[in-house]
């Protein structure tokens, strides 16, 4: 991990030997969101009568990703565990609905398989038909280690309720990286921003 004093160095070093572009990487590198242990998992994301069908290990970051170039709304209407060889078995088994690249028509046949795929995952990450708040990303994490809010908080020397109260101001987004980064190194997970 790099601390102020490293990356002093490294910016010393570039300005010496003139490789601005190479501390550009460093930083880049240093800014990116990288999550271990994170689950793999085959999503189906709708949009009008299509679906997507892809792989990630950061559902959330995805959707934003795809989102940003949609004028239309896209729904998470399935998620679950899964590798790329998996998401091609879901290619074929889908290939005569296919519309272009991962997108397939949402026809009958894969609107029974969707519906019909367990929604553990959908809940976990804040999609599901009952959840109307997103979870961020310690209530995600806190949930994929199997911890309740009393464990976590005694990691962290906290109440209940302040555990409560962090993981509603990350799903709102009013956190700092420093209690992201805090929680989730209570939890076993390393947490690194990045930028590419």
């Amino acid at each position: 991990m790099f601390t102020i004093l490293n990356l002093s160095r490294i910016r010393e070093h570039c300005k010496k030997v003139k490789c601005r572009l190479y501390f550009l990487k460093v930083i880049a590198l240093l800014f990116s969101v990288y999550l271990t242990k994170s689950k793999v998992m085959i999503y189906f994301i709708k949009h009008t009568e299509y679906v997507k069908i892809g792989y990630t290990n950061r559902i959330k970051p995805r959707l934003s990703t795809l989102q940003i170039s949609c004028p239309v709304k896209l729904e998470v209407i399935g998620l679950i565990e899964g590798s790329r060889e998996d998401e091609r078995k879901y290619h074929n088994m889908f290939k005569l609905a296919g519309s272009n690249g991962e997108w397939f028509e949402y026809n009958k046949e894969l609107q029974i398989f969707v519906e019909g795929l367990s929604d553990d995952l959908l809940w976990r990450y804040g999609f599901g038909k009952d959840s109307f708040t997103p979870i961020g990303l310690i209530k995600q994490c806190r949930l994929e280690k199997n911890m309740s809010m009393e464990e976590l908080g005694e990691v962290l020397g906290i109440t209940k309720q302040a555990i409560s109260d962090i993981e509603k101001r990350d799903a709102q987004g009013n956190i700092t990286i420093g209690a992201i980064h805090k929680a989730l190194s209570a939890m076993g997970y390393k947490y690194q921003n990045r930028a590419k």
